[in-house]
C-alpha cells in the first residue's frame, strides 16, 4: 500500500514538472544586443519617397530604402526590416522576387552565405522615421525555411495542413535602429 501511494505521489510530481506546451499563436518579441562594429551591422545607403502614388494615409510614409548588410561571418542570416516580433508558429511560408513572407505578414530577406550584401529598392510603409532591422537565423520546424518549403513540394509557397500552426523561430544575432527619413527631395 505504501509503495502504491509513493508511485502515485511520484507520478503526480512528474506530471506537474512537465513544461507547458508553447502557444504558437503569439509572436515572440525580438530583444537582443545592437549590431555594432566590429561585429555585424546594417547601414542605410539611400532613403527616398516611394514613387508610386499611394492613397494618402495619415501618419504613414511610403519609402524606398537601400541597405548594406555586413555580417561578422557568412552563416545563413536573414534580414527583417521594421519588425519587432517574429511568429512563434507559422501557417504559411512563401518566396518571391521581393523576399520571403511568413504568415503573409512578416517579410524577410535571406542573405545566403554572403557576409556582405546590398538590398536595393526595399519598399516600406512606416509611421516612424527610426525603424529596427534584425539579423538572425530563421527556422521552421527546426529546419531552414528553404528546406521546409522544399519538403512541401509545391514550389515557392507552402501552407500547413488544415491551417495548423507549426513551430517557427529566429535566433537573433543583432538589432539596429536606423533613421529612414527620406534623403532626396519629394
Amino acid at each position: 500500500m505504501a509503495v502504491g501511494l509513493l508511485a502515485i505521489g511520484v507520478a503526480g510530481c512528474n506530471a506537474r514538472n512537465k513544461p507547458a506546451q508553447e502557444d504558437l499563436s503569439f509572436p515572440k518579441r525580438i530583444a537582443v544586443p545592437p549590431c555594432e562594429q566590429p561585429g555585424s551591422r546594417v547601414e542605410v545607403l539611400d532613403v527616398r519617397p516611394d514613387p508610386f502614388r499611394w492613397k494618402p494615409s495619415p501618419g504613414l510614409e511610403h519609402i524606398v530604402v537601400d541597405l548594406h548588410v555586413h555580417a561578422r561571418y557568412a552563416q545563413d542570416l536573414w534580414l527583417l526590416v521594421d519588425e519587432t516580433t517574429f511568429p512563434s508558429g507559422v501557417r504559411s511560408v512563401s518566396k518571391s522576387e521581393d523576399g520571403w513572407l511568413f504568415n503573409n505578414l512578416v517579410h524577410a530577406w535571406w542573405l545566403g552565405r554572403s557576409a556582405d550584401v546590398t538590398f536595393k529598392d526595399l519598399h516600406l510603409t512606416t509611421s516612424d522615421p527610426t525603424i529596427p532591422v534584425v539579423l538572425g537565423q530563421i527556422n521552421v520546424e527546426n529546419v531552414s525555411p528553404q528546406t521546409w518549403l522544399e519538403r512541401g513540394g509545391l514550389g515557392d509557397h507552402r501552407d500547413t495542413y488544415g491551417g495548423a500552426l507549426v513551430y517557427a523561430g529566429i535566433e537573433v544575432e543583432c538589432v539596429s535602429w536606423l533613421d529612414v527619413t527620406p534623403r532626396t527631395p519629394r
